[in-house]
């Protein structure tokens, strides 16, 4: 690849954010994919990953929640079936905002788009559990 190239300034930005998130580097490794999520929306604003991890940055780093979702709803808006934001729309309606009703859509968004992937299968089921459902919860991790 020649030259600057947006999907991958933005494969590098989650690369970077999933380092930060598996706890193997913490350090600057959020504000470096911030910086590479911002350059791949500067190059191209149509690459939905680079607003997703823009969202992501917001809230680890930030403590925005507002931002985040705004960021992964315009993700959304580019690639309506992108597994990654949904699973991450899921995961912080879910477990950040305590919006059932949102994280449930994205949950089930994902067992629609990947029903082989035990993530998709098993999201509804933790988000059910969260939030103290545990007869939803039941019925989802029967379903996975």
């Amino acid at each position: 690849i020649v030259g600057d190239n947006a999907v991958l300034k933005a494969g590098l930005a989650y690369i970077c954010f999933q380092y930060v998130n598996l706890g193997l580097k913490q350090d600057d490794t959020l504000a470096i994919a911030a910086t590479y999520a911002e350059q791949a929306i500067l190059l191209d604003p149509d690459v939905a990953q680079a607003h997703t991890v823009a969202g992501l940055a917001e809230l680890y780093a930030k403590g925005h929640l507002q931002k985040c979702v705004r960021y992964c709803k315009t993700a959304l808006s580019l690639d309506p079936d992108d597994w990654d934001v949904h699973f991450w729309l899921s995961y912080v309606y879910g477990a950040f905002a305590g919006k059932m009703a949102p994280a449930l859509f994205h949950a089930r968004k994902l067992a629609s788009l990947d029903p082989e992937n035990p993530t998709s299968l098993l999201m509804e089921a933790w988000i059910q559990r969260i939030n103290d459902r545990t007869n939803g919860f039941s019925r989802a991790a029967r379903r996975s």
